[in-house]
């Protein structure tokens, strides 16, 4: 099996756990974002959550026609053993629950229904986006350095690209120093999609 180990040169990745119905995902909170910061270099990946009644086709046109602005900045990974699993989870930089006033009452029952995704992003020491009232469940301070809150969907973007921007400094430091070494401009290593792609 192929192990991809952390590297700061790298495009920043943030992962989507589970299932990506409306119930459990505010995937179009995620859309809008990739709208605000499409000039951006990220990649949101999906990982797990195929329905048994969803074939590879059926999910990537479900991510080309959610993302139509910019569907290689998505991969989606279902169904992966579970050392793969573990590894790709230890490859992202950040996790979004995508829990937001859409479904925190209704899916998750005001906090006493539990977010799985809060619980990997704790376990692996990611960095986190996430929802206000889900924080506050699971007692995470804002401190603008792993964690951002955010009070409703509309303002997810402006949380994301908060992260996004703590995310870039080591990569912009990363790129000055590799620029005075070589002389040389500095491209990302990551392959890019032309649509979305299966990992």
């Amino acid at each position: 099996i192929e192990r991809l180990h952390r590297n700061p040169n790298k495009v920043p990745i943030f992962l989507v756990l589970g299932s990506f119905d409306s119930d459990k995902r505010n995937v179009a909170s995620l859309k809008a974002a990739l709208e605000a910061h499409r000039d951006r270099q990220f990649i949101v990946r999906f990982l797990g959550g195929q329905s048994a009644k969803s074939d590879n086709e059926t999910l990537a046109n479900f991510v080309n026609d959610s993302f139509p602005d910019d569907p290689s900045k998505i991969q989606l990974m279902p169904n992966l053993d579970t050392f793969t699993f573990m590894t790709r989870v230890g490859e992202v930089n950040a996790v979004l629950p995508l829990v937001d006033e859409t479904n925190f009452g209704r899916r998750y029952e005001e906090g006493r229904k539990l977010s799985s995704s809060v619980s990997w992003a704790l376990g692996f020491g990611k960095k986190m986006v996430i929802y206000k009232e889900l924080a506050e469940v699971f007692n995470i301070q804002e401190d603008n350095a792993s964690y951002w809150h955010y009070a409703h969907s509309n303002s997810f973007s402006d949380a994301f690209g908060d992260c996004l921007n703590e995310l870039e400094q080591p990569l912009t430091n990363a790129t000055k120093h590799q620029a005075t070494v070589k002389s040389k401009s500095v491209t990302f290593s990551h392959p890019v999609a032309t649509k979305c792609t299966f990992c």
